[in-house]
């Protein structure tokens, strides 16, 4: 099914979580709380020891990567995209890797969801999720070769009008810390082809 990396993070200690696809390729977390309610079972908790640093990060040489623009990056996370304790400076960064690749982000200043390609230029949608709660959404970014299609909960809320090939070293902040994403993630996927909602 496509299936190239997938994270319940059904973990309740420790600091290593387990992907659950078939390339097994697990990845560490970094001040996070494992042992809290997720909407299936246990999530991961960012903001409860130190939100500015806290991460999921791919062990050295190891990172993930989708070397072309059809992939889907599919998560379940607490709406509450607030700024703890100075842990987002400009952006809610769900992927990051080093080196200037483009990556997926609600930008901070409008709460819209964005690509940014780390040169200064974000690529947008009109969706704007300040609205949201704390509580348990559903966000899925469907990528094609021309533009990538945002869902949250099923429905359509926009289009990001380009695309990128996909690297992740780091997921639910920068890897050097100050983007927290939410302050909870759950049953984090991405495909190796473009989904819909």
């Amino acid at each position: 099914d496509g299936l190239a990396l997938y994270f319940p993070f059904d973990e309740v200690d420790g600091s290593i979580v387990e992907d659950y696809s078939l390339n097994m390729r697990d990845a560490e977390a970094y001040d996070v709380n494992l042992d809290i309610p997720g909407k299936f079972g246990s999530g991961i908790q960012f903001n409860s020891i130190d939100a500015q640093n806290a991460k999921v990060k791919f062990f050295e040489g190891n990172a993930f990567s989708i070397a072309n623009k059809s992939w889907t990056v599919s998560t379940w996370f607490d709406g509450s995209l607030s700024d703890i304790d100075g842990s987002v400076v400009f952006r809610h960064v769900l992927t990051h890797a080093a080196g200037g690749v483009a990556y997926l982000t609600f930008r901070k200043s409008d709460k819209r969801f964005a690509l940014y390609d780390d040169g200064y230029l974000y690529t947008d949608t009109n969706y704007n999720a300040t609205g949201l709660s704390a509580t348990w959404y559903h966000l899925v970014a469907a990528s094609t070769p021309d533009e990538i299609a945002v869902y949250l909960d099923g429905q359509n809320v926009g289009v990001i009008g380009q695309s990128s090939n996909l690297y992740v070293e780091a997921i639910g902040n920068l890897l050097n810390g100050s983007g927290l994403f939410s302050a909870k993630l759950d049953d984090f996927r991405i495909y190796n082809r473009t989904l819909s909602a």
